[in-house]
């Protein structure tokens, strides 16, 4: 986690104290970033373990992240979830700002490792909306976008996680140099059928790979 927070800082993914991490432990507790503490540059002081269930402190002096409940919902939610990461990409904010979503990104790159990525509806940031928010996705989706928030990835693992928050950055930037959604060159019905086939294999969540291929094919 030290490690990954140095890769979002690096990235840009983060500034100042945004953002905040989390993993799974064995018996269903949570090692999660520190509220106030700086993603890229993260010592072990800088983490707290709390129960999965009731989000009550275990182990550290610091105080939890103010996004603990996004991050708990997503666990309590969904088993294969083993790790959370949420950022504030510059790419993806621009994107909620202008309206614009990563619904349907004609890129084979996007349907390997996201498929369709939905926008929530607006959450206060610190609050319990954005754990209600992520309980109605994280069995559904690997990557969400917060309206006018950021990201939040979940993978099996904090690497899996951090793939898909640098890919989500990627094809945000991507969307918004072509012009945003409307002016990306669409795949052709032929062209779905075969990227769809192959990011079968690559591990996305059906639903997201389902709404994606449905997407594609009304622009096809």
């Amino acid at each position: 986690m030290i490690e990954a927070g140095k890769r979002l800082d690096v990235r840009g993914l983060i500034a100042g104290f945004e953002g905040n991490m989390s993993a799974l432990l064995p018996e269903r507790t949570v090692l999660i970033s520190a509220s106030g503490s700086a993603l890229g540059r993260l010592v072990h002081k800088d983490f707290v373990t709390v129960d999965a269930n009731s989000g009550e402190v275990l182990e550290g002096t610091a105080t939890a992240s103010s996004e603990l409940d996004a991050h708990l919902a997503a666990y309590r939610t969904d088993d294969s979830i083993g790790a959370v990461i949420h950022a504030h990409p510059k790419s993806c904010i621009t994107l909620t700002l202008r309206g614009w979503t990563l619904e349907a990104v004609p890129l084979p790159e996007a349907a390997y490792t996201l498929g369709s990525v939905p926008t929530c509806r607006f959450a206060v940031p610190g609050t319990p909306e954005g754990g209600e928010v992520v309980a109605h996705w994280a069995s559904r989706r690997d990557a969400i976008l917060f309206d006018r928030h950021g990201a939040i990835t979940f993978g099996a693992t904090v690497d899996d996680a951090l793939a898909r928050m640098e890919m989500l950055d990627a094809v945000a930037e991507i969307v918004l140099r072509a012009g945003g959604p409307e002016n990306v060159k669409p795949l052709t019905a032929e062209e779905v059928e075969r990227v769809a086939g192959a990011a079968r294999g690559f591990g996305v969540r059906r639903e997201a790979l389902d709404v994606w291929i449905e997407a594609m094919s009304r622009r096809a």
